[in-house]
């Protein structure tokens, strides 16, 4: 355990030394869906107690919870994303060559 808090705190500080925001990677929660002109996006953030893991509705944060493991990331913005889907929300193509600035 010892090892994997130490690497935590590593990229905890390395994080917020050039950005708060989780760099985009295969796998990782982040998306975007629409709907009806607004927009809901999963944003994730390494805080030094743990994963921050928010939507933000229309760049206006309504949920967040914060999580000690990536599986717990990942199971609970897969979740919020299906139950976003199945409402209606429709997935956001994103360029990866053009992100949209934060």
């Amino acid at each position: 355990m010892a090892g994997r808090f130490g690497r935590e705190r590593s990229l905890a500080r390395l994080w917020h030394n050039s950005s708060p925001m989780l760099p985009p990677r295969h796998g990782s929660p982040p998306w975007t869906l629409q709907k009806s002109g607004r927009e809901v996006a999963c944003v994730v953030r390494l805080l030094p107690v743990g994963i921050d893991v928010r939507l933000e509705f229309d760049g206006q944060e309504r949920v967040g919870r914060i999580f000690q493991t990536e599986g717990e990331v990942l199971a609970w913005a897969e979740e919020m994303r299906q139950d976003h889907l199945a409402m209606g929300w429709l997935p956001v193509a994103v360029d990866p060559h053009h992100p949209k600035p934060q």
